[in-house]
C-alpha cells in the first residue's frame, strides 16, 4: 500500500490509519483469527489479545522520502477490575473501546472511558488501562514507523 503525503510523518501516520480502515471491508474470515470466549485458557483473569490485523505499508513523509509501517490491529479483553500496567503495543496508537467501561493512564494522566470512546496516544508513551466492575473489549490500531 502506498500513500502519498505532503503532511508531516504524524500526519501521514494518521492517514495510514485511515487508509488502514478499508481492512475492514476484507471478508473477516481472511483477516481475522477466531475470537477466543473466555480469554486464555491458560491464563484466565489476564488481559489477552486477538490479531485482527497485521501488515506492512509505504508512504511518503514531508521530506518526500519514502517511509515504512508495520500496522496491526488488536482487541483487547480486560476482565473487569483488573489493570494492565503497560499495554504491550508499539509506535502512535488509537485505542477505541468497544464494550465496557475503562479508566485510562497516559503521561500521569486518568480518564474514564466508555463504549465508543477513542483516543490516540503518541509514539513512545506509556498507557495504563484498568476495567471498572465489568469486563472491557478495547480495539487498538498501532501504527509503527520504521
Amino acid at each position: 500500500m502506498k500513500l502519498k503525503s505532503s503532511g508531516s510523518v504524524l500526519s501521514g501516520s494518521l492517514r495510514l490509519v485511515a487508509a488502514s480502515a478499508a481492512v475492514l471491508l476484507l471478508p473477516f474470515s481472511q483477516r481475522a483469527q477466531a475470537p477466543q470466549a473466555g480469554g486464555d485458557a491458560a491464563n484466565p483473569g489476564k488481559a489477552t489479545p486477538v490479531n485482527r490485523f497485521e501488515g506492512d505499508a509505504q508512504f511518503k513523509g514531508k521530506d518526500g522520502k519514502s517511509k515504512g509501517a508495520h500496522v496491526t490491529i488488536r482487541q483487547w479483553t480486560i476482565p473487569g477490575k483488573q489493570k494492565v500496567d503497560a499495554l504491550p503495543e508499539r509506535g502512535f496508537l488509537v485505542v477505541t473501546v468497544r464494550a465496557g467501561k475503562v479508566t485510562s493512564t497516559i503521561g500521569g494522566k486518568q480518564e474514564q472511558r466508555t463504549t465508543g470512546d477513542f483516543w490516540t496516544v503518541a509514539e513512545g508513551q506509556k498507557m495504563s488501562v484498568e476495567a471498572a466492575g465489568e469486563t472491557a473489549l478495547l480495539e487498538v490500531v498501532s501504527v509503527a514507523v520504521r
